[in-house]
């Protein structure tokens, strides 16, 4: 970080000494116009790229993320929530992701069949049927039942594409060393509606930390997402995307939580 704010020092500096330096030279002509930092970076994008690339043509992923999020407490003072995620993914259609953390415990299981959302402390399911492949089965997901994961545009088969429609803006902040145990690539860009910074591994262009906050100022669904534990390319078995409490559990079903059925 030093290196990022060691120049924004020497022009406070600059800015501070120019009154003196006046007094004593006589005005020189003006500099001539510099022109303005591209709104789309192109090392930016590069490094986002190659985070895509890195991702999208892994045939498995598995990874833990840890999300803090926040939402509006009694005096409308935001609270920050955590969760804790096993996420799991062989394409093109299978999907698991365990959830942990300051609320009941749940997990989401694909199969390529069907989509299962387990409740093991209520001894609950909901099952459906869904499409044959991750991408169209989270659309379906969020459809039927308001189910989204908020990095749910890593796991696609193209993240970048994600990332790229409706894109304004995207820089290269510089390196952090502090994040995941490794050097890592801050990079931050926004859309319409949301700005995002990522940190992005220099090596291995994995994302270790994610921050998401709502462009319109005062909006909730400021997040936080530490990733860690990455795996790619390795065996997972079957058995990871089936729910073990689907045959003992009581079914209600897969819709909307104002939607479900008592």
């Amino acid at each position: 970080m030093k290196k990022i704010l060691l120049p924004l020092a020497m022009a406070a500096l600059s800015c501070v000494a120019l009154p003196a330096m006046a007094q004593q030279a006589a005005p020189a002509a003006a500099p001539a116009t510099q022109p303005a930092a591209p709104l789309l970076e192109p090392k930016a994008l590069d490094i986002l790229k190659a985070m895509s690339s890195k991702l999208g043509g892994a045939k498995s992923i598995a990874f833990t993320v840890t999300t803090a999020f926040d939402q509006p407490g009694r005096n409308n003072q935001p609270i920050f929530y955590g969760t804790k995620s096993n996420v799991a993914l062989v394409r093109p259609n299978r999907l698991a992701v365990v959830t942990l953390g300051d609320g009941p415990r749940s997990g989401f299981y694909y199969n390529g069949k069907d989509m299962v959302v387990s409740m093991p402390d209520q001894k609950l399911v909901a099952v459906s049927p869904a499409p044959g492949n991750v991408e169209d089965m989270l659309d379906q997901a969020f459809t039927k039942a308001g189910i989204y994961f908020p990095w749910v545009d890593l796991i696609t088969a193209n993240p970048y594409g994600e990332i790229e429609n409706g894109l304004k803006t995207a820089f290269y902040i510089g390196q952090s060393k502090v994040i995941g145990d490794t050097v890592t690539d801050m990079v931050a860009f926004a859309n319409a509606n949301v700005m995002v910074q990522m940190w992005i591994g220099a090596k291995d262009r994995l994302p270790r930390l994610v921050s998401i906050v709502p462009v319109e100022a005062g909006q909730r669904g400021r997040q936080m997402l530490q990733f860690s534990n990455w795996q790619i390319n390795t065996s997972i078995p079957s058995s990871t995307f089936e729910a073990k409490q689907r045959k003992t559990a009581r079914q209600i079903d897969f819709a909307k939580p104002e939607n479900i059925s008592k």
